[in-house]
């Protein structure tokens, strides 16, 4: 669900306190803040509320928004303030493994095939992919169910039927 909130006042109430050294850019639409995503010094974070009822943020250190949206998840802005991550950025995401498991494509294949639903088998996969195999929980499984498109719902009535399948919270291939 989104924020009950217009994008300026959700900016104000929600997402301001989240960040660190706030600084209103006096020309522009735009505010600069540390960035939440990594151990930022310089301020090269900046956001603003953008049209189409949405808040618009960047790194000029090149943090993924995924990331970015994670970090201000867990720094307590609202998961329903920030636009979900719908596709990739062309900088490859800090959580994905650096060099695949060579038996990936199999792995993937088999739960491709194997007859869950698609809900469950897209979450597996993610939980493959960028979370060693382990099934998250609370907020972290919310933010991956935001990222791969699904329902929290839906997330967490598949992570449990995943637990159930490997009989512990780690998917085993």
């Amino acid at each position: 669900m989104g924020c009950p909130f217009d994008p300026p006042r959700c900016l104000a109430e929600h997402i301001r306190p989240a960040l660190k050294h706030w600084t209103d850019r006096p020309d522009s639409t735009w505010y600069g803040a540390a960035c939440p995503a990594h151990n930022d010094h310089k301020n090269s974070f900046s956001i603003r509320a953008g049209t189409h009822d949405r808040i618009t943020y960047r790194c000029y250190k090149n943090c993924t928004r995924a990331d970015i949206r994670t970090a201000l998840i867990r720094a307590g802005v609202p998961a329903g303030c920030l636009p979900p991550i719908r596709r990739r950025t062309k900088t490859r995401l800090a959580t994905e493994p650096a060099a695949p498991d060579p038996d990936i494509t199999t792995t993937i294949g088999k739960i491709l095939e194997s007859g869950r639903p698609h809900p469950e088998r897209l979450l597996e996969i993610a939980v493959l992919l960028w979370h060693s195999g382990q099934v998250p929980a609370g907020l972290e499984l919310q933010v991956l169910a935001d990222r791969v498109g699904i329902s929290r719902a839906t997330a967490y009535r598949h992570a449990a039927q995943l637990t159930h399948y490997v009989g512990s919270p780690t998917l085993q291939g």
